[in-house]
Parts: structure tokens; C-alpha cells; sequence
């Protein structure tokens, strides 16, 4: 605002540089992963993805933390290779900054930190490169939190909800004021029978909803009055022809790499879990998913190259262990 002007067009444009350049990264992210072909694909499919395209035009956080994510996700990669302690700094930088624009993403850091022990070339040498990072981290987390104690006369971490949002026994600090609920949102009649989900069905619904597809029929929020109405027939279209055609192939990129063992790809597959964790204890929103489908992105195509290579193998009669790169 400070520099194209305080109008609703300077934040669009942002956000489609911002688009653009997330795109970029989730091919150097994939070309050192899983060589230039998954690349390709990854990129040039991110480039239609239904939520990406929707929410540059919104006026909202989550192109932002999808940009600041996959430069993490990248930095965080290079890290652990050898000689690269710049990375580290890179990486650390990313995760702060992240924290900074959405709290949530504090439980990112321990997740961070296991990667270097999943994936280290030795204990010692994992061990340095963690608390390096953790030191860098630290570093750079200062400077705001002077900040706050000087705002709040006490210790405050990034914000007055970040130690709250982990626990999924604790509900949100601050109910959502009536005024501030948009009017989509708000019952239009009493919720006599409205489930309010507790324990084990509680962490389904929120499953569900952080992967959703599609919404064909109008829903209660889990444990609240919300009304959310269904998709537009668009809006499903969208969402089916995008996200539905990649989401078997990413479980199956993403069960490859478990199962053989490919240390590259936990840089994926390690957010994801922590981001899925979270999102399932505490509260899901569809939304909240956007951040993470780079990763989705690329185990997906990683998948669809996997299937595509066993496929060939089958009709030529020869053995190719690892997708062509």
C-alpha cells in the first residue's frame, strides 16, 4: 500500500507477482528433488491450480504464506546438503517470516529441525546443522519480541494467541465478534440439531475439511453457528478438474517415497504431516491447505511420473527402479 497505493488493485498485483514467483519455486524445488520432468509438470500444473488462481484475486494472507512457504521449503532443502550454511540462514529466515505473517506456523519449527536428523549425513553433523539453524532462528525472532514486551509489558511470543493455537483443548481466546461475521456465514434460523463434534469424529470433520474437494450441500462449521453455503457448480468444477485429479497421486508419490526410502522428498513430505497435524487437532478451513499444495504439487506429479514409468516397464518388460529424471 505504502508504495502502489491503498487500493484493493496494488494488493491483486502483488499477488500475482507473488503467483508467479511461487510457481518458479515450486520448479527449482522439484528439479532437485525429483529431476526436471516433475518439474515441468509441477510448475505448469501450479499455474492453473483452482486455489492458487482464486485467492491471488482475494485479499487475504494465503498467497503470501504459499510464496514464503515454498521458498522455506526450498532453502530448507539445500541445507541439508553439503556446505551449504547459508542455507541455513535462508532457511531460518523463511520460517520467521512466516511465523510473522501467520502464528501458526511455530509448529513448523520442531518439524524443521527433525528434517535435519531424517535426513543428515551422520548424528554430529546433523546435530551441528540443527542448532545452527535453531540459533539463527532464535536470532531473528529478537527483534519482535522486544517489541512486544515493550507493547505489552511482558513476554509475548509473535502474538497474544501463538501458545494457545497447538492445543486442541483449548477453544479460540476471543469469540468472533457478531459485527465481523459476514453475512454468508451467519445461521439464518436457530441450529436445533447442529453437530457439535467432539474427539475422534471432531478430527475427522477437520480432516475432511482441510482436503476438501468439493461441497455440494450446505454445512454447519464443526463447533460453532456457522453456515457455509455450498460451491458454486463452478467453484466444485474448479476444484475437481485441479486439486481432485492430484490428490491420488500425491498419497501415492508421497507412499513411494516412504517406502523407498527417498530422503529428498521428506522435505515434502514432513511439512505436510506437521501442517495436516495442526490443522486436525486445532480447526481446518479449506483455505488453510493453500500454503502446503506446492509440496502436494510436486509428490503428485512425482506420482504421476512413478505410475507413467511402471506402466512402460510393464509393456517393455524391463526393470527402471526410480522415475526417469
Amino acid at each position: 500500500y505504502r508504495t502502489l497505493g491503498d487500493s484493493p488493485l496494488a494488493s491483486r498485483l502483488c499477488n500475482a507477482l507473488l503467483g508467479a514467483f511461487t510457481c518458479l519455486l515450486i520448479f527449482f524445488l522439484a528439479e532437485r528433488i525429483f529431476g526436471f520432468g516433475v518439474a515441468v509438470m509441477a510448475a505448469l500444473f501450479a499455474t492453473v491450480n483452482s486455489h492458487f488462481v482464486f485467492f491471488s484475486t482475494v485479499i487475504l494472507r494465503e498467497t503470501l504464506l504459499t510464496f514464503l512457504f515454498a521458498a522455506f521449503l526450498l532453502a530448507l532443502y539445500r541445507s541439508s546438503r553439503p556446505r551449504s550454511w547459508a542455507f541455513l540462514a535462508l532457511a531460518a529466515l523463511a520460517l520467521v517470516a512466516l511465523l510473522h505473517t501467520d502464528a501458526r506456523y511455530l509448529f513448523h519449527v520442531p518439524f524443521a529441525v527433525l528434517f535435519f536428523f531424517v535426513t543428515g549425513e551422520g548424528f554430529k553433523r546433523s546435530l551441528g546443522k540443527a542448532a545452527v539453524f535453531s540459533l539463527v532462528f532464535v536470532v531473528l525472532m529478537i527483534p519482535w519480541q522486544y517489541r512486544n514486551y515493550k507493547a505489552y509489558d511482558r513476554f509475548v511470543l509473535v502474538n497474544t494467541w501463538t501458545l494457545e493455537m497447538p492445543f486442541p483443548w483449548q477453544e479460540n481466546a476471543t469469540p468472533v465478534p457478531e459485527r465481523l461475521v459476514h453475512p454468508s456465514k451467519r445461521m439464518t434460523w436457530p441450529p436445533e440439531g447442529a453437530r457439535q463434534l467432539k474427539g475422534a469424529r471432531r478430527l475427522v470433520y477437520n480432516l475432511n475439511e482441510l482436503y476438501r474437494v468439493f461441497r455440494f450441500r450446505g454445512e454447519i462449521k464443526n463447533n460453532t453457528t456457522f453456515y457455509d453455503k455450498p460451491w458454486s457448480f463452478k467453484h466444485n468444477a474448479a476444484s475437481i478438474l485441479t486439486y481432485g485429479l492430484i490428490l491420488p497421486f500425491f498419497l501415492y508419490g508421497s507412499w513411494v517415497v516412504l517406502r523407498r526410502r527417498r530422503k529428498e522428498g521428506y522435505v515434502l513430505v514432513i511439512p505436510i504431516f506437521a501442517h495436516t497435524l495442526l490443522h486436525v487437532i486445532k480447526f481446518a478451513l479449506p483455505r488453510y491447505r493453500v500454503p502446503i499444495e506446492p509440496a502436494i504439487i510436486i509428490l503428485g506429479m512425482f506420482g504421476v511420473v512413478t505410475v507413467w514409468n511402471i506402466l512402460q516397464e510393464r509393456r517393455s518388460g524391463t526393470a527402471r527402479p526410480e522415475p526417469v529424471q
